[in-house]
């Protein structure tokens, strides 16, 4: 991956994302070393452990696809608000989900979700250092 990045994405504003819907907790120190602009490790990883990993790198989504589609709105609320009190405030969260949305999630489900994002995540957006 880094000769891939040194000869295609060289700049420091060049984009360099990562997703995995793998556990990659193991190769964090080396993907740190990558200077990745923005990651998507999924659920099982939990965001204050990447951002210990990866303190400049944008996170990009955290909330399990099966909370989101079989939990109740009070499990998705609570994915939110604890993504965001451990690494929101930086400015660095994307509160997406961790991967795709799963087959037979409801419009409703997904309108309580943004609520939640809406009410739950709100900070002055600034670019990650």
């Amino acid at each position: 991956m880094k000769k891939v990045f040194d000869s295609f994405a060289p700049l420091p504003r060049d984009n360099r994302y990562q997703h995995s819907d793998s556990e990659m907790r193991h190769l964090l120190p080396i993907l740190a070393q990558l200077n990745f602009h923005g990651v998507n490790f999924g659920p099982t990883i939990p965001a204050e452990v990447i951002r210990a990993a990866m303190p400049r790198t944008e996170i990009h989504g955290q909330i399990a696809p099966m909370t989101l589609r079989n939990g109740t709105f009070e499990d998705v609320v609570a994915e939110v608000k604890w993504d965001f009190a451990a690494v929101g405030a930086d400015g660095g969260l994307f509160v997406t989900s961790a991967g795709s949305v799963s087959a037979g999630t409801t419009l409703e489900r997904l309108r309580e979700w943004m609520w939640a994002v809406e009410t739950y995540a709100r900070y002055d957006r600034k670019v990650v250092d």
